[in-house]
């Protein structure tokens, strides 16, 4: 096969229906061996005996080739996968294929696996793709579960559906909604390929969005359903149509582009494209096209790993160290800086193992997590960026504000939004009338809309079910006990403040307000006992009554925040599950900070302790590095991750000026 072999292709009549495009494509004199595929191939499907988030165990036992398709969706197992890169298994063999987890809130409950009636839709494909075309340069065919997490969760809130696990699959709920997306779908599949198709373009409107082409009819019929119902996940209604000479020198384009090419996964050779607007692959046997696959990128899908996309911006000056030095000595700067500097290089070094179990980790990772390898060009993730924001609010003179919190948020939101949880998306879409456009997440620039919906108070309660406490107010809230250090009664008071706006749940400002007691105690040096830190959080919330009264808040410690810090205190890092179901819980993080506060031998052994326990990784990361930062200073973090945390975040206002920042306005009582 040479790189112009898509020169053969031929474009048919396209079908549309609902602002959806097909055109049937054709490639005639395409010869291969005999193979299977879809239902009837008699592959079999089962978990790695050392369970992988992203791999799975395919074997053939027939005497037939069998293809594994790119963009294939597997339900049941430990969790629902998609297959990364097409594979053509050999008869009576087995081989390890590469997946990405589509389903982020299921680790357990074992399940028969079988086919989704639905290809993974197009807009995560396309992140999933994105992730494996980056992972090429190391040899790896992984994808970026965080962005493809990230899409599964926007398309979830942008379609109102709401899912248990956060499960792609779910967006097929859609169908019984929507009579006529569900008769659509029925018409065309019913109706099938043409004879002799072997492939589809498909257009959204006037703009081409993917393509599937197969070396042979037969095997674009048996996924036909499946690839038809992919496209119409989404409740869009474009209008208009490409032109076909466009659409055809779109094909021409991509099979002419520059890739990477690679022995594939079983039988025949994978190239890898990312090219300017297109990302895909192809997989050939002995030169002959078996599979190829193609997104095209939209605007908003520029590349987001080239530092030139516009998602660095310059940052703002720091302030002077001789201004700082007339504020604190310079041992408790150290630890002010060591703090805003944990919380990057913790989130950033557990970022690329975020929602994986230990022992997935463990096996991808044999020597721990000791570099990190998270990927340039993207703008700060939630851990990371939130922490900034509460930073810049915590500089105000009467100290935080719910309100100005709730714009704070939005604005980033807007701007931002790279990896924003599902709560605090929803109570900002009540909060800002629609959700939140995400701009730098998707390469583009520009500013936030004016909000237009309800107080930010009560989007917050609305949008909590009563069952909800997650870290994402943790995660955020340490730069607090920079400024309130030796203010406990006011930093318990901001420090609730700080989770209103986004979590509503009463643990959730308990669990900032005792971490943050922790992370000041180390910034003067000292390290509180369970009973002192307690005892210090209950006077601090009596002396921030009536006022936190008005958001559920009372003296008392509810008994399941003190379980949770009683059992931090007679527990090792090993002896709770940070993997489980509840990895995002805020009272298991809290316990991640503590523990790692009172037991950490030092920064680096600590943090890989708290990360490699898998889980929520980047969420504890932050939180554990802002504990560990603070004990033991900016010094004692590791030179390389702080050069790569440089390297990752270039043009951006420093941790460190940061946490200069604050200590000039720091507080006694």
């Amino acid at each position: 096969m040479t790189e112009t072999c898509l020169d053969t292709v031929t474009l048919g009549t396209p079908i549309e229906r609902l602002g959806v495009s097909f055109f049937p494509l054709f490639m005639p004199g395409n010869e291969l061996p005999e193979i299977t595929t879809g239902e009837d191939s008699g592959l079999k499907i089962e978990e790695l005996d050392e369970e992988s988030v992203e791999t799975l165990h395919a074997s053939n036992p027939t005497d037939k080739l069998v293809l594994v398709v790119e963009g294939e969706h597997f339900l049941g197992g430990l969790q629902n996968r998609t297959v990364n890169a097409t594979v053509l298994v050999d008869s009576l063999s087995a081989v390890e294929i590469p997946v990405s987890c589509l389903e982020r809130g299921r680790w357990g409950n074992r399940q028969k696996w079988r086919r989704s009636e639905s290809f993974t839709p197009n807009r995560i494909r396309t992140a999933k793709r994105r992730g494996v075309a980056q992972s090429m340069r190391y040899g790896s065919r992984a994808g970026d579960q965080g962005r493809v997490w990230e899409e599964i969760d926007e398309m979830l809130a942008s379609e109102n559906v709401h899912s248990r696990t956060s499960a792609a699959a779910d967006l097929d709920m859609e169908f019984s909604r929507d009579k006529s997306r569900a008769e659509t779908v029925e018409e065309l599949v019913k109706r099938g390929p043409l004879p002799d198709q072997c492939g589809v373009l498909v257009a959204q409107g006037s703009e081409i969005s993917a393509m599937d082409l197969f070396g042979a009819p037969h095997l674009l019929a048996a996924h036909w359903g499946q690839i038809v119902r992919s496209h119409y996940v989404e409740s869009a209604r474009p209008s208009g149509q490409p032109a076909p000479d466009r659409a055809l020198e779109l094909i021409r384009r991509f099979g002419r582009a520059s890739a990477r090419e690679i022995e594939g996964v079983g039988l025949g050779i994978e190239r890898h494209v990312d090219d300017d607007d297109l990302i895909g692959q192809m997989l050939t046997l002995n030169g002959t096209l078996v599979h190829s696959a193609f997104s095209q990128k939209s605007h908003e899908e520029e590349n987001p790993l080239d530092p030139g996309n516009g998602r660095h911006r310059p940052g703002r000056q720091s302030f002077r160290d001789s201004h700082m030095r007339r504020n604190a000595p310079l041992t408790d700067l150290d630890r002010a800086r060591g703090l805003m500097a944990g919380i990057a290089v913790g989130n950033l070094l557990g970022i690329v193992v975020e929602g994986w179990p230990r022992r997935a980790i463990a096996q991808r990772f044999p020597e721990g997590m000791t570099e990190i390898v998270a990927r340039p060009g993207y703008p700060d993730d939630d851990d990371l960026a939130q922490a900034i924001v509460i930073a810049d609010a915590a500089t105000a003179a009467g100290g935080l504000n719910v309100d100005d919190l709730g714009r704070r948020f939005w604005v980033w939101a807007e701007t931002n939004g790279l990896g924003m949880g599902r709560l605090t998306g929803n109570v900002l879409a009540l909060y800002g009338g629609s959700y939140p456009r995400r701009l730098a997440r998707r390469g583009r620039d520009g500013t936030a809309r004016m909000p237009q919906g309800m107080p930010i108070v009560e989007a917050s309660q609305q949008a909590w079910n009563g069952r909800q406490a997650g870290n994402g107010a943790l995660m955020r809230c340490a730069p607090l006990a920079i400024r309130w250090r030796d203010n406990p009664n006011s930093l318990v008071r901001e420090s609730v403040l700080s989770a209103v706006p986004t979590h509503w749940d009463w643990r959730c400002g308990w669990s900032c307000a005792l971490g943050n007691l922790a992370v000041a105690a180390a910034l003067r040096g000292e390290t509180l006992s369970a009973e002192d830190l307690l005892r210090l959080a209950r006077e601090g919330m009596a002396a921030s009554l009536p006022e936190l009264r008005d958001y559920g808040y009372r003296a008392d410690i509810p008994s399941s925040v003190l379980n949770a810090v009683t059992l931090a205190s007679r527990s090792s890092i090993d002896d709770l599950r940070f993997d489980g179901r509840n990895m995002g819980f805020t009272l298991l993080s809290l316990q991640a900070a503590l523990i790692s506060c009172w037991q950490a031998n030092d920064f680096e052994s600590g943090l890989r302790k708290a990360v490699e326990a898998g889980g929520d990784t980047d969420t504890n990361g932050a939180i554990v590095g802002a504990v560990l930062g603070a004990r033991f200073g900016l010094a004692a973090i590791p030179e390389r991750w702080l050069r790569r945390v440089n390297e990752l975040r270039a043009g951006r206002v420093s941790m460190e000026a940061t946490a200069d920042r604050l200590a000039a306005l720091a507080e006694v009582s």
